[in-house]
């Protein structure tokens, strides 16, 4: 009996590790962020609002297109889900924001707003994703320079992430008087260049609220992994050895 309740308290303690380890992280894909042409543009009045500001956008320009990826053999969550990346002429502050994901607690810099990222579809029509609409920034940090197997629609190859350089934080859209809301307000996406770079040369049909779009895939740019926003200072009001000390006490 002894030896009965002992195994059956490490099975909960494992099932209760196992939950809290994939519970971990925001419930979000892991995406391949490709590079696409033809430069399509969008002129509307767009008004972005998310936790670093407010935007007015007025001249849209779509240059990426997002796959969902999976990750070292990891389960892709929301496999309908796909995002355009419309880039924008935003001036923003600059923050620095503690990022923690798969690879680790990261301090990064955070500056302009560049890509507004939409849910889409990808060769079907069909009702769109209801998801969360991004706000992608630049983004400065330490590399990471983790090996990656990444397995999409397009291919499978092994790559390695490395420097940040977008932090995509969830936004409320506003168009033509619709309210997207924040769907999941923690919820973010932290994005490294994957090298070495490859050629693709996919054709393909995104959907997204702003129409339709036929598109080739040229080469990726890099993967965004699900991550949690820990902390946020403003660069304006410390020096940035007084910021990083702030996340490290």
């Amino acid at each position: 009996m002894k030896r009965v309740m002992i195994a059956l308290l490490a099975l909960t303690l494992a099932c209760v590790m196992c939950s809290h380890a994939l519970a971990q992280w925001p419930l979000e894909n892991h995406y391949k962020v490709y590079n696409v042409s033809p430069p399509f543009t969008f002129a509307g009045n767009l008004v972005l609002v998310d936790q670093f500001g407010t935007y007015e956008p007025t001249a849209l320009i779509l240059t990426k297109f997002a796959n969902p990826v999976a990750k070292n053999n990891e389960p892709i969550v929301f496999p309908e889900n796909h995002h355009t990346w419309w880039s924008v002429d935003l001036v923003g502050s600059g923050w620095i924001v503690e990022v923690e994901n798969q690879f680790g607690d990261q301090v990064w810099q955070v500056m302009n707003p560049r890509y507004l990222v939409l849910p889409a579809l990808k060769n079907q029509p069909g009702t769109l994703p209801q998801h969360n609409h991004y706000l992608a920034y630049e983004a400065v940090g330490q590399p990471v320079n983790l090996p990656v197997h990444l397995a999409d629609q397009f291919g499978i190859a092994d790559l390695v992430a490395a420097e940040p350089v977008y932090f995509l934080n969830p936004v409320e859209k506003i168009a033509e008087g619709q309210v997207y809301p924040i769907l999941d307000p923690q919820a973010h996406l932290a994005c490294y260049r994957i090298i070495p770079p490859m050629i693709y040369d996919i054709s393909l049909v995104a959907f997204d609220q702003f129409g339709e779009w036929g598109v080739v895939a040229l080469d990726h740019d890099c993967l965004c992994v699900p991550s949690w926003k820990r902390e946020v200072v403003r660069t304006e009001q410390r020096t940035w050895s007084e910021l990083k000390s702030l996340f490290h006490r």
